[in-house]
């Protein structure tokens, strides 16, 4: 060691110099770097060296083995917390973010980056403190780690970063904060074309500390259109109006008219039919007209509308039709049997009240021929619609044909009493000496056919 003034040499341990009774200043110089060797060839290697010259092996210097090892630690320790917060529920995390001061950094970011992953982003109660004279205290973001690589990240998963700090009642980073605001000028500029509006652009996410918009940035009001009220409005009118074109046909096949069902349901249509044009001047007002897909939606649901309204009224006008074409039917049958059972006792009780001479029974054929008549046609009927009655329920054939069978034979019966009035005629015009001959010849015949229709099955 030398004097600054008069460059004698000094001892290492001198304050003063002798020579010149100057002040000695030591001064403290770096040590060296030691010297390491490598593990594979042990040869010496320089500390800036990043691979041994010799053999070519990776150096692994003492402060960045330190560094890897501690990194290793701490992702070990950061996968074990949040394995325990990916079995806890959404209501022990939220009761656990109560204390997020109390947990060390890497569980902060387990639990925050868990808070993300699940979007627990409904709003929390504050945070109790355990004194509540003191006043609420924050973590501050320097606290928390900051160790996010968010130039990686999502815009979803940004979000769901944002909605876990609001979560916690935790102001987010500054790095954050850029990120996003960097982010939404991207994307301003890049929507920021000649031909669109300016009232178009909304950036999907710029957070501050406070949790609103940054200035400069309309907040973006955004209502869903009532659709789904529409929907469940138009099915009702639907509905009311298919009930009164249904009755309307029913009662035009069966020639009647149902007027009780078909005021109602005019009614009711017209109630559902102006809450629906009400509902849908307040869907083309919250849709924008300038969105290519706001105007396909309106188009869409336009459509599809007027398509259910066809379908339900033409479907209601043919189950209509046919349901009151088969009523019509089936009532004219029950009337169609029920007269002719009336008429076939009216003839069975003339023919049985007469006495058994020959005016008697001419009196009784006389009597009885408009019934004949009435009974004729009324079986024909009958055997018009067993035959429409077969061909629709082909189950029921084996007895239906047994019905027809019995109504042959009673067609047969009428047409043999149509021949036996037509005879008693004939014998009323001759003179009693004549008139018992031709009974012999003439009506005995029928009146034996007739009998042995009776007997055959």
């Amino acid at each position: 060691m030398f004097c600054r003034n008069c460059s004698c040499e000094l001892p290492a341990v001198a304050k003063f110099c002798v020579k010149c009774g100057s002040r000695v200043e030591t001064q403290v110089t770096a040590p060296r770097a030691l010297i390491s060797v490598c593990v594979e060839c042990a040869k010496p290697l320089d500390p800036s060296d990043k691979f041994c010259s010799h053999c070519g092996h990776e150096i692994v210097h003492p402060h960045a083995q330190v560094s890897r090892t501690a990194s290793d630690i701490a992702t070990k320790s950061f996968e074990k917390h949040a394995g325990r917060y990916s079995q806890m529920s959404n209501e022990d995390l939220t009761r656990l973010s109560a204390d997020l001061s109390q947990l060390t950094e890497v569980a902060q970011k387990a639990l925050i980056t868990e808070i993300a992953n699940r979007g627990l982003t409904d709003p929390s109660p504050i945070l109790q403190q355990s004194n509540p004279s003191e006043p609420p205290v924050i973590q501050s973001v320097a606290e928390v780690p900051a160790s996010w690589d968010f130039e990686k990240m999502s815009d979803e998963e940004l979000q769901q970063l944002c909605a876990a700090y609001r979560k916690l009642h935790q102001p987010i980073s500054d790095s954050l904060r850029s990120e996003l605001e960097l982010r939404a000028s991207r994307r301003v500029q890049a929507v920021s074309a000649p031909t669109s509006s300016p009232a178009q652009i909304a950036p999907t996410l710029q957070v501050t500390a406070t949790g609103q918009a940054p200035a400069g940035v309309p907040p973006q009001k955004s209502t869903s259109a009532p659709y789904a009220k529409f929907v469940g409005q138009l099915l009702l009118f639907c509905f009311c109006a298919s009930v009164g074109v249904f009755a309307l046909f029913d009662a035009f096949a069966r020639d009647t008219t149902a007027f009780t069902v078909e005021g109602l349901s005019i009614l009711f249509t017209l109630l559902f039919g102006w809450l629906g044009w009400t509902t849908w001047k307040s869907i083309l007002k919250s849709e924008p007209r300038t969105e290519s897909k706001s105007r396909r939606r309106v188009k869409n649901a336009l459509v599809t509308s007027t398509v259910f309204i066809l379908l339900y009224l033409g479907l209601a006008a043919l189950l209509g039709s046919v349901i009151g074409q088969n009523r019509a039917e089936a009532i004219q049958f029950n009337v169609d049997v029920d007269r002719q059972k009336s008429l076939a006792d009216h003839i069975t009780k003339a023919r049985n009240a007469v006495s058994n001479t020959i005016p008697s029974h001419l009196a009784m054929y006389s009597e009885i021929e408009p019934d004949v008549k009435g009974y004729s046609l009324t079986l024909s009927r009958v055997r018009a619609d067993l035959d429409k009655y077969d061909n629709k329920f082909p189950a029921q054939r084996d007895a239906t044909h047994k019905y027809i069978a019995s109504i042959e034979k009673e067609i047969r019966r009428s047409n043999l009493l149509t021949k036996q009035i037509a005879v008693a005629k004939q014998i009323g015009l001759l003179d009693e000496n004549q008139q018992w001959a031709v009974w012999q010849s003439e009506m005995m015949p029928l009146l034996k056919e007739e009998d042995a229709l009776d007997e055959s099955k």
